[in-house]
């Protein structure tokens, strides 16, 4: 045992852990520098889809679109949202957005027209300038029901 205690093997330990304790600072700092977004689909009180962020990092997000994926892993997004959210849109730290992506009856028609059918898997997502995806846990949509709902 007093063969443990010896200088070299104190000087190790203590080499070790500066080393352990530095890399966890450095992935700390970073993560800290990490923009993160929590995303979730939701519907309102008039049945519109809202995909909605919190920025729950410690910088402002700013983004350029704002979709779904679709189960293609392919982004479908309005193109007229760039003027009517006026995007890019920078989203401050602690703060949330929600934006409002149409009825279910016209996401419907336009996924029907693209070739889906039946209830397919949907997530929202929000871009940025730097093309970091954003995405929200997957949401169940029937096209089916959509369509039969407003007719």
């Amino acid at each position: 045992m007093e063969n443990l205690f010896t200088i070299t093997n104190i000087t190790l330990f203590i080499a070790l852990w500066g080393a352990v304790l530095s890399t966890i600072k450095v992935l700390f700092d970073y993560s800290k520098k990490r923009w993160k977004l929590k995303v979730e689909i939701g519907h309102s009180s008039d049945n519109s889809i809202l995909i909605s962020a919190t920025n729950i990092g410690y910088e402002n997000v700013t983004f350029n679109i704002v979709g779904f994926i679709l189960p293609n892993k392919k982004l479908f997004w309005n193109p007229l949202d760039v003027q009517k959210y006026q995007l890019p849109y920078e989203l401050l730290v602690g703060k949330s957005i929600t934006m409002p992506q149409g009825n279910p009856k016209q996401l419907a028609i336009e996924l029907k027209d693209n070739g889906y059918s039946g209830k397919i898997k949907l997530r929202g997502f929000y871009k940025t300038d730097t093309a970091m995806i954003f995405k929200s846990k997957p949401f169940d949509f029937d096209i089916e029901k959509a369509l039969g709902k407003a007719e």
